[in-house]
């Protein structure tokens, strides 16, 4: 295959990405739950596994190593995922090595880039399968549309796709800042209270993360969501902005406290509630469902 032809479906996949077209043929969390419990550590098999990852986070840990090495930035911020850095040159060796992923992915927190997971990627033939690792092939989240197709979805796991396709596939290790959903999940939902600075609750409120994302820059993230579905971006602001204000000070005294206490992940998850609400009335219940991960669900209840 030569290179030029490889690079247009790359860019296709890779402008996908911000607007929540991520796929997995085994998704390792329900899509409409909203709570994440935060397991004590990674199984034995999976610890090891992170442990073979070391190298290259170690190594990569300054971003700008890793600039030297020739990752370069695509897509925007995430606020479950931070931003991925591509490395163009091992993607198109097209082999999976556990010391030598393609992307890495940072979060600014306290004001500096982390390097919170490594990211494997390969592209596949029409007919290909990804290498198996530990939780099989569905760990493997799947990118094969084009961005006005893939972007409608409201979700990042919607089953596997068709195989007969040319596929840009990755597979996310959270071997930095750990993921309460599992080392390969996609989403790390852990990361808003990170990025904020606030206690990591358990369970994981994701509705309280959303909140708390909106201090680290997510609106951007949520606006090209609406747009994805149709909404002006003036539509949608107005509610974002309230949010965060409502989030500010709480996340003070989160910090402050030094715990993430029920009533303040409540309060967190009333502001994303209203939030949500608001862009219902606004632009419409779909638009609202898109920024809240394809549901108007409430978030569940906490554990004590």
């Amino acid at each position: 295959m030569r290179r030029p032809a490889v690079v247009v479906i790359l860019a296709e996949a890779l402008c996908a990405i911000p607007l929540g077209a991520q796929r997995a043929s085994h998704p390792m969390t329900p899509i409409h739950s909203q709570t994440i419990l935060v397991p004590a550590t990674y199984s034995d098999s999976l610890a090891e596994f992170a442990a073979q990852a070391h190298p290259s986070v170690e190594a990569f840990r300054d971003r700008s190593a890793a600039v030297a090495a020739g990752y370069r930035r695509v897509g925007m911020d995430f606020p479950s995922m931070g931003e991925h850095w591509l490395n163009t040159s091992l993607l198109f060796l097209g082999r999976f090595d556990i010391a030598k992923p393609a992307m890495l992915s940072y979060a600014t927190i306290e004001g500096r880039p982390v390097l919170t997971g490594v990211v494997y990627a390969l592209l596949l033939k029409p007919g290909e399968l990804p290498p198996p690792v530990l939780g099989g092939r569905g760990v493997w989240h799947d990118h094969s549309g084009t961005l006005d197709a893939e972007s409608a979805l409201p979700v990042h796991h919607g089953g596997m796709s068709d195989t007969s396709a040319m596929r840009f596939v990755v597979l996310h290790a959270w071997v930095g800042i750990p993921n309460p959903a599992g080392l390969f999940e996609a989403d790390n939902w852990a990361l808003p209270y990170a990025r904020a600075g606030v206690p990591i609750p358990d369970p994981v409120s994701i509705g309280a993360a959303r909140a708390l994302s909106l201090l680290g820059g997510a609106k951007a993230y949520y606006i090209a969501l609406a747009e994805a579905e149709g909404a002006k971006p003036d539509a949608v602001a107005p509610a974002l902005d309230s949010c965060a204000r409502v989030a500010a000070p709480i996340a003070e005294r989160m910090r402050v406290n030094g715990s993430s206490a029920p009533a303040d992940v409540a309060a967190l998850e009333d502001a994303w509630r209203t939030a949500l609400n608001s862009i219902a009335m606004v632009s419409g219940t779909s638009v609202a469902a898109r920024l809240n991960g394809g549901t108007m669900d409430a978030p569940r209840g906490h554990a004590h």
